[in-house]
């Protein structure tokens, strides 16, 4: 699942998967996501998997939760999202 994750970012992003770690947030990446970046990462995650993310799962609309999220934590958050179907 991570993996898959990684890819997307990267892919949005402009750099290669193993340039994506999955504990390291998005604003820290070598190519830093903004608030966009992030949003479309979230939108691509959300159409490839079939889930809703709801802002408030994000840190609410927090801009600095919201680009400090990783890999890790979309990949939490579509397993769980997964499960609730």
């Amino acid at each position: 699942m991570i993996p898959e994750i990684q890819k997307l970012i990267a892919d949005q992003l402009g750099l290669k998967p193993e340039d994506v770690g999955s504990n390291t947030p998005l604003s820290k990446l070598k190519k830093p996501a903004d608030e966009l970046d992030v949003i479309e990462i979230i939108m691509t995650v959300e159409d490839r998997f079939g889930i809703e993310i709801k802002d408030d799962d994000l840190g609410g609309g927090d801009v600095t939760a919201v680009t400090n999220i990783t890999a890790e934590d979309l990949a939490h958050m579509v397993i769980s999202r997964r499960n609730r179907k």
